[in-house]
């Protein structure tokens, strides 16, 4: 399987400047490949990847565009390929708003990648990439496995590094025990054995020093260097939030890969989920990512993870199997078979069942 690293740069003046540069070159290649598919398009033709790579090589022996890494250039490309045959695929999918390809100003475009691993090497700490030199990274973890692709990223407090590397696995002892995860509001989870994981809400908590920052943004003059500024301390603050929540979601799918053998979890429409007036917080728990999270987890420790509908889980009595409709506001399940829970823990069980109907479900905290 495949694991990424990412690393924060420790850069010197050379290398983010050689960084800078291969960022604007990649920037322009996207930008002009685009235009180009737009124009032939416009002609009733069309322009491959292959034909636009062909291209490339032949503009490379101008000095401003052969002074960067050819792969960085090449993944531009592939960048505008992905995103054009995208548009025309979610066209045909009826997908509503389908989401022309835009083109990205400096502040839009933020990475390059290599996918050809002899292109560079982190040996300890020094990072060293062809055609752009050598820098120091904060190595918060070793490196393991064999490295695949390289992508350098731009953000809101300073650069990093991602290396993608081919990994073996790493089975967890057995447990011989399973667990079905309902994911809510109120509290982030609740398990079939009746723990619940509490609702950190990082979006909630920032809210308001973000809010006072984004109305300084909004007061200061467009173009200028205070507007700029501005805008860093609210990309940050958004950093911040985004981090806090991914490191919440790797804790909590780390402590139950390692207590469970088999996770069920709700097969859930996120993106249907969040037209709702819950929308903030649905987005702000961001459930999508933890599931993702988890299952990359449990591929790697060799558990099984399995998606089961989400139709019911909360209506269906996890005991008996009666029906009872509840709205949102209805906290507690109590049923006529003397079952009384949690409504999110009696939801819990059921998609437990859902994905091992044979398995037995103690009847404890029921």
């Amino acid at each position: 399987m495949q694991r990424a690293f990412k690393y924060k740069l420790k850069l010197n003046a050379k290398f983010a400047a050689a960084c800078e540069q291969t960022l604007e070159s990649c920037r322009f290649v996207y930008n002009s490949a685009l235009s180009q598919r737009i124009s032939r398009f416009r002609q009733g033709c069309s322009i491959g990847f292959a034909e636009q790579s062909k291209q490339l090589t032949e503009a490379r022996e101008l000095p401003d565009v052969g002074c960067v890494l050819r792969s960085f250039q090449e993944n531009a490309l592939r960048q505008v390929d992905r995103a054009y045959q995208g548009f025309f695929r979610r066209i045909k999918a009826r997908h509503g708003r389908a989401g022309f390809p835009r083109f990205r100003s400096y502040e839009r475009y933020e990475s390059f990648q290599t996918l050809d691993a002899r292109e560079f090497k982190l040996t300890g700490d020094k990072l060293k990439v062809n055609r752009l030199g050598s820098c120091r990274v904060r190595l918060s973890r070793p490196l393991s496995g064999k490295p695949k692709t390289l992508t350098i990223r731009r953000e809101p407090d300073g650069w990093f590094v991602v290396i993608v590397c081919d990994v073996a696995l790493n089975p967890s002892p057995a447990q011989a025990s399973a667990v079905g995860i309902d994911v809510g509001l109120e509290s982030f989870a609740v398990l079939s054995t009746g723990e619940k994981i509490g609702n950190p809400r990082f979006f909630r908590g920032g809210e308001t020093g973000l809010a006072g920052a984004q109305q300084r943004l909004a007061l200061k003059k467009r173009g200028s260097n205070s507007r700029k500024r501005a805008r860093r301390i609210v990309a940050r603050a958004h950093a911040k939030i985004r981090r806090q929540r991914a490191w919440f979601h790797w804790q909590e799918a780390r402590k139950i890969i390692r207590s469970y053998d088999r996770i069920a979890v709700e097969n859930l429409n996120v993106h249907g989920l969040a037209q709702s007036n819950l929308a903030k917080s649905i987005h702000d728990a961001g459930w999508s990512s933890f599931i993702a999270k988890l299952a990359s987890k449990a591929e790697e420790a060799g558990r099984e993870l399995v998606k089961v509908s989400a139709r019911f889980t909360s209506q269906d009595c996890s005991v008996c199997g009666r029906r009872k409709k509840k709205d949102l506001s209805q906290r507690w399940h109590s049923c006529e078979c003397g079952a009384e829970m949690d409504r999110d823990h009696n939801a819990a069980r059921n998609i437990l069942a859902r994905a091992w109907p044979d398995l037995k479900i103690e009847p404890e905290g029921a």
